[in-house]
């Protein structure tokens, strides 16, 4: 998985972006998402709540 971070300064925003190939969704080569917010705290938790969901849908689909 690889995750990527930033700031904008010049639209004050926080931005993020991931892909990974591991925990595509079954049926999938890879997943892909992006997103943007001025909090940074809540930018996060989207990211932190997004990955948890893969994880455990890939959790899921092993244990099936």
């Amino acid at each position: 998985m690889r995750l990527q971070f930033w700031y904008s300064a010049g639209v004050k925003q926080w931005h993020w972006t991931f892909h990974t190939r591991h925990y595509a969704p079954k049926g999938e080569d890879y997943y892909q998402s992006s997103g943007s917010g001025t909090n940074v705290r809540e930018v996060m938790e989207k990211v932190v709540t997004e990955i948890e969901q893969l994880v455990e849908q890939k959790n899921n689909e092993i244990n099936i």
